[in-house]
């Protein structure tokens, strides 16, 4: 690819409890067959993050093992092609391509010029209605589990790789 031009990859990333509430509300985590055909099984030998203080939560467990999963991945692979000059990664939260001001200020940061006026920004398509609606005192459980979350995904991949993982 390096004889190509430059590599871009964009780390995408979304408030965590707007995304597990979106997992949870779809039932994502709750078949093993979807998560086999969609996401990462948990028990997995090459995972990044260990699993197995999650098995007591059950499906919400899962869900929050895989958000942490997918960041662990992202900073593995930031660790893995830094030294690549031709790499360049773009990390960029959804909240932040919401209007075309802030998708063109995406796009010129890949040196793409782009008249705002042109950019269309569909309405939301993958919007699924809450099939298990949080009352006041579970949303709020879980606002304080999130917070109280002591991750850092670079460090859990820079550990990875040191021990000699890889995926």
């Amino acid at each position: 690819l390096q004889d190509k031009g430059i590599v871009h990859l964009i780390v995408l990333r979304r408030n965590i409890e707007k995304t597990l509430l979106s997992y949870l509300s779809r039932w994502d985590f709750i078949n093993i067959g979807n998560m086999w055909m969609w996401y990462l099984d948990p028990n997995y030998p090459r995972n990044i993050v260990d699993s197995s203080q999650i098995d007591s939560l059950g499906h919400f467990g899962t869900s929050i093992w895989y958000l942490c999963e997918m960041q662990a991945r992202a900073e593995y692979y930031k660790e893995k092609l830094c030294h690549l000059d031709y790499v360049v990664f773009h990390d960029v939260d959804l909240e932040e391509l919401l209007t075309k001001d802030k998708v063109h200020n995406f796009l010129v940061g890949f040196g793409l010029k782009v008249n705002p006026q042109n950019i269309i920004i569909p309405p939301p398509a993958n919007v699924s209605g809450h099939r298990w609606p949080l009352d006041e005192s579970e949303r709020k459980n879980l606002t304080d589990l999130l917070s109280s979350l002591k991750f850092d995904a670079r460090e859990v991949a820079r550990a990875y790789i040191a021990r000699g993982s890889s995926l």
